[in-house]
């Protein structure tokens, strides 16, 4: 029965594949590594594929980020056993390849039709295969089921939006999530989800979130390389806005100009750092910040931000984290508009208190957990979001609390890496 459905799903997803071929041809940010994800791989990357690999995938930058830290534990405490990483999407392939590429394979995910997925395991022949986070693609699970390679996800999430569309189909991935050795989700609630679709929980366990074991605050380290492009002025406030996305600057820039036109006489200089999403974006986001009236200053351009600049562009991957440490207030993007939010618990490795848009739902139990300990701002309009941002501007004492208490809560709950450790070892019936 599983092969069946197994089967029918991928003829309707290569339908679908061949109908949407012409955006592969034409989009350039759907074009990123076509020719691997149909089955073609480099001999570049067939030479450097060693055995036994330990398959990781993570869909994009996000996701990267999140395992990088399993990663570097894996590394440390399964020597023997080499990493393979794939990304499906470009900038999750220049994070793997700029983070990764020292110690691990980096290539694309193939798409999930056999002929496709056939060619990468045979090539690789995995020792196990770790999905990160939402993915699943049941095609690729079923062959890995069908080969004896033991999966596993880790930081498993299924919202509350995504779960009633897995119930509603449960006839069918409630059998793709039975082939799974383990679901290691995030928390309780998602675990209640999983087995509620699955129809039981036997292979599910609860990790916490591995993005937390990542916020340890070393960034500070690396930042001076920013610091540099930044005004040297004690007399500073800087708001950084990370992972924004489209109809986000434009509110994020009016709540800027509101603050420079209300502070406080001898109240310290409002600085704003924009760091979009996505890199193809980069160049829009620049025209914004001219047509809310300033000139940028940007890292591409190695421009460094004066006295009497206003705005920063941070057109470049892999620096956020290093300016939200140089901040004192942070927005995190994906929640004014409605994408669902990105990290939210970012920004508080560095004490930096953080105010979001209402659409949080990709990071819901982050958010919550955050928000009910007082450290999270939660917004639900643009009007209470200029508002809250001044307030936290104009209140130094209630911005340095609200930074505090997510940073000891993140302290307080690290420790999820290590349990995706042990569980991946009883997988691999790993004793060494």
């Amino acid at each position: 029965m599983v092969s069946i459905m197994i089967l029918l799903y991928q003829i309707g997803f290569t339908m679908v594949l061949l109908l949407v071929s012409p955006i592969l041809l034409f989009s350039s940010r759907a074009r990123f590594g076509v020719s691997q994800k149909l089955g073609f791989i480099p001999q570049s990357i067939k030479d450097s594929i060693k055995p036994k690999s330990i398959w990781v995938h993570a869909v994009s930058v996000g996701e990267f980020n999140a395992v990088l830290p399993l990663l570097k534990k894996m590394k440390e405490n399964l020597p023997d056993l080499p990493l393979f990483v794939t990304t499906t999407t470009g900038t999750g392939q220049a994070m793997a390849k700029e983070k990764a590429a020292s110690f691990a394979t980096v290539a694309y995910f193939p798409y999930d039709m056999p002929s496709s997925i056939n060619t990468w395991l045979d090539a690789v022949k995995p020792s196990a295969f770790l999905l990160v986070e939402t993915e699943i693609w049941p095609g690729f699970v079923y062959a890995c089921h069908k080969r004896k390679i033991p999966v596993m996800s880790v930081n498993a999430r299924m919202s509350p939006r995504s779960f009633k569309s897995y119930f509603k189909l449960r006839f069918f991935f409630k059998e793709v999530l039975r082939l799974f050795s383990i679901i290691g989700v995030q928390s309780k609630a998602e675990a209640e989800r999983f087995a509620s679709v699955q129809g039981g929980g036997d292979n599910i366990q609860i990790f916490g979130n591995i993005k937390l074991d990542g916020l340890t605050g070393d960034a500070t380290k690396n930042a001076t390389v920013l610091k540099d492009y930044l005004t040297s002025d004690p007399n500073q406030f800087f708001f950084t806005a990370g992972s924004t996305h489209e109809g986000e600057e434009v509110l994020v820039l009016d709540a800027f100009k509101h603050l420079i036109q209300n502070k406080k006489e001898h109240g310290p200089t409002p600085k704003l750092i924009i760091a979009p999403r996505h890199p193809e974006r980069f160049e829009h986001v620049r025209n914004l910040i001219k047509e809310a009236g300033f000139e940028p200053k940007s890292f591409s351009k190695s421009e460094k931000l004066n006295a009497g600049d206003h705005v920063f562009l941070l057109d470049t991957l892999g620096k956020l984290m290093e300016a939200y440490s140089l901040s004192q207030l942070a927005f995190v993007g994906g929640t004014l508009v409605n994408i669902g939010g990105h990290n939210v618990a970012e920004p508080f490795a560095f004490s930096v208190p953080v105010v979001c848009g209402p659409y949080i739902q990709k990071t819901r139990d982050l958010a919550n957990a955050l928000a009910d300990i007082d450290a999270l701002t939660v917004v639900s309009n643009n009007d209470e979001f200029k508002l809250q941002v001044k307030y936290l501007y104009d209140h130094k004492e209630e911005a340095l609390r609200k930074g505090n208490l997510g940073k000891n809560w993140i302290d307080q709950n690290l420790g999820a890496c290590d349990q995706a450790l042990i569980a991946l070892k009883k997988v691999l019936k790993y004793d060494s």
